[in-house]
């Protein structure tokens, strides 16, 4: 089974998305490996969250930006500054159609999706799937098809940013 557990969105530069990873990493401590599309921004934020910053400090615009509390806050300057480890950049294959169809309608029909109705990306989760392939935005179709693609190889637990 698959279960959509977390995310954070958005249409962030770099400094933001490499902030929103270590922020789920923080989040999600038990994950050990995160994947990031190898496509797009990928080789600017990978090098950057992996190196090592001794004095970096999350400003008060990134924090409200990522809504992270404080405790996290502090949690993600920790990991920035020693560097993170287990990000795996994972490269795209196929018209993102082919992927939705060939990873998440088999597993979706089967039932063995699963999303906690409770959590506050749900609604517009599920409004952007539900209007594939005609709707205008349809990133999180490709990073669902990418995770499940992920999973179906073996891989273990996916999380992206």
């Amino acid at each position: 089974d698959y279960w959509f557990m977390d995310q954070v969105r958005g249409k962030f530069d770099h400094a933001t998305t490499a902030n929103a990873i270590a922020l789920l990493s923080v989040r999600n401590p038990e994950v050990k490996t995160h994947v990031v599309e190898a496509a797009g921004s990928h080789d600017d934020v990978l090098p950057v969250l992996a190196k090592s910053i001794p004095d970096y400090e999350v400003t008060d615009e990134m924090a409200s930006r990522l809504g992270m509390r404080d405790a996290e806050r502090e949690a993600v300057q920790e990991l920035r500054r020693r560097g993170m480890s287990g990000l795996l950049p994972h490269p795209v294959k196929g018209d993102k159609s082919v992927r939705a169809r060939s990873f998440i309608a088999p597993v979706a029909e089967a039932g063995n999706v699963h999303i906690p109705a409770d959590r506050p990306f749900v609604d517009l989760y599920l409004d952007e799937v539900a209007a594939f392939p005609n709707g205008s935005n349809d990133d999180q179709v490709d990073a669902t098809a990418l995770a499940f693609s992920i999973v179906a190889e073996g891989r273990g637990s996916v999380w992206f940013a």
